[in-house]
């Protein structure tokens, strides 16, 4: 399984990477674009839709990141009533979370036909963010493959630290494989890479801690990204959300964190610069 899991990383990373870096905002959102449907091609599948409508529900979200792409982009203030909308949901979501793992009844919450409706707002909301990112002149690449290695790393720590020294549970009845040391370790690596990500790359456009907070803001939200795609596949009854990434399950267990992490980050960014 750790063989599969590093061959598939480290086929896609690069090929990320020189997306994200050489590529044009245009290519990036169709290639973002393509991933995205993937996700939403597998969040169907967990809310149990037949074919036909999974289809639909893809055609359906192409369609409105097609007009999201030309209207929100083009407008700083629209794109932060987006983005702030984003962050909003996500706070409430966590707040669900949260909720449903305190009392333990993994069938509360929202019906699954909800769930479509939110999937929309998830998918468009992290794409349109992603690409915010992309397109900020000279350094937007470079914060957009900043919130990916924050990311992954902040995983990876969780991985590490929690098979190490974890007992704690975060959420068991959720996901009972996380616990609160690998939230402390996912925190410590960010917090790590944040440091020393922010003074190489120079690109700290405001105060530099409140840069670094910022990102371990977004770590957490992208735990409880994490969780939230767990409860689904909890209510599925399925480990993973599909089998087209060897050793890393579906596409969707890839950008769950990312669904959460892209419009917190974006947000942050964009309301600072506006402040400024």
């Amino acid at each position: 399984m750790l063989k599969q899991r590093l061959i598939t990383a480290a086929i896609l990373i690069p090929l990320i990477v020189l997306c994200v870096l050489k590529a044009s905002t245009e290519v990036v959102a169709i290639v973002f674009a393509v991933i995205i449907m993937a996700g939403a091609w597998e969040w169907g599948a967990l809310l149990k839709l037949e074919a036909g409508a999974r289809i639909l529900f893809v055609s359906v979200l192409v369609s409105i990141m097609l007009l999201g792409f030309v209207w929100v982009l083009g407008q700083q203030k629209m794109t932060w009533v987006v983005l702030a909308s984003a962050s909003l949901l996500w706070i409430i979501l966590t707040i669900v979370v949260m909720s449903i793992q305190h009392r333990g009844e993994l069938g509360s919450g929202l019906s699954r036909l909800q769930y479509v409706p939110l999937g929309f707002l998830l998918f468009i909301f992290a794409w349109l963010a992603a690409l915010s990112l992309h397109s900020i002149e000279k350094l937007g690449p470079t914060l957009l493959l900043y919130v990916f290695g924050l990311v992954w790393l902040a995983d990876a720590g969780a991985y590490f630290f929690g098979r190490q020294w974890g007992k704690h549970k975060l959420a068991n009845n959720i996901s009972p494989g996380k616990t609160w040391q690998g939230l402390y370790g996912a925190m410590a690596v960010g917090l790590i890479y944040a440091v020393v990500a922010a003074w190489y790359f120079d690109f700290v456009t405001t105060d530099y801690f409140i840069f670094v907070g910022l990102s371990i803001v977004v770590i957490v939200f992208s735990v409880f990204g994490d969780l939230f795609e767990s409860l689904l596949k909890r209510r599925a009854g399925v480990k993973d959300s599909g089998h087209l990434l060897p050793g890393h399950g579906g596409v969707l267990d890839r950008i769950d964190s990312l669904l959460a992490a892209l419009p917190i980050m974006a947000f942050g960014l964009l309301s600072i610069e506006m402040i400024k």
